[in-house]
């Protein structure tokens, strides 16, 4: 594209990069230097008297992982930063308000009410970016089939 010494920059269309937001043209790299183009892609006046490259600034968007105890109940709510890996929470998680009922321990999380285990606590699943939707698991709980049996000598 030419610019012209002294003039506004040519429009130009404002690009797009899943899961981050635009932020405008720049001289240096990281959205640093002058900026040429603003985030709704408005050009400013060409001042440079040779060729130019501009670099896209761009900012990581963020979404939620929503850890559900029943259809109804949230039990805890994690921020992600999209190309972020997040570590999937557990029971005890700082922030977790989870009940586990007598006799149950938690299995792990799934993407469905009433679907199958898919991440148990601790997992490191990669980025699990949902257009900025948020991201819903539902607690999963199985018996606690592990029992403490104490002996007594009786005498």
């Amino acid at each position: 594209m030419n610019a012209i010494y002294g003039q506004q920059l040519p429009v130009a269309n404002q690009p797009a990069r899943d899961g981050y937001t635009f932020g405008g043209y720049y001289t240096k790299k990281n959205g640093s230097g002058k900026q040429y183009y603003d985030e709704n892609m408005v050009p400013s006046t060409a001042d440079f008297t040779e060729a130019a490259t501009l670099y896209a600034k761009w900012t990581a968007k963020t979404y939620q992982i929503v850890y559900m105890q029943d259809v109804n109940t949230v039990a805890a709510r994690q921020n992600v930063t999209y190309g972020t890996t997040p570590t999937i929470m557990g029971k005890d998680s700082q922030g977790m308000s989870l009940t586990v009922p007598d006799g149950y321990k938690l299995a792990g999380w799934a993407t469905s009410e009433t679907g199958k285990v898919v991440y148990k606590a601790s997992d490191k699943p990669g980025n699990l970016w949902n257009d900025g939707n948020a991201v819903v698991l539902y607690a999963v709980f199985k018996k606690d089939v592990t029992y403490t049996v104490k002996y007594e000598k009786n005498g």
